[in-house]
């Protein structure tokens, strides 16, 4: 007896779930989640690198470090997208200082 409610309140579930809209990312989600991914991604990279370093690997050093850093400036750049769209006061200060710090590992090497 339960069985056939069940079945119909599955079905119903199915039936009617693609009828309801959709609520897509804001542009403001869509560029502080692509900050986070690429800050995360710079960090690991710069981490691997430091690692590497650690136990003598100088294999391609140069060239992995300036990923990080184009992918660390990508991320600043995200984030100041989020805060235009957000109308939100940017706090130059830390841009700047963060943008100083991946150019002048970008142009180390």
């Amino acid at each position: 007896m339960l069985k056939p409610i069940v079945q119909i309140f599955a079905i119903l579930i199915l039936v009617l779930i693609p009828g309801l809209p959709l609520y897509a990312n804001t542009d403001f989600d869509y560029f502080i989640n692509e900050y986070n991914i690429k800050r995360i991604e710079a960090n690991k990279l710069l981490k691997a690198l430091e690692s590497d370093l650690k136990k003598g690997n100088n294999e391609k050093i140069c060239s992995r470090q300036r990923q990080a850093a184009k992918i660390g400036l990508e991320a600043n750049k995200s984030l100041l997208k989020a805060y235009e769209i957000i109308g939100g006061e940017i706090p130059t200060k830390t841009l700047e200082s963060s943008k100083k710090t991946w150019l002048r590992i970008l142009e180390k090497c």
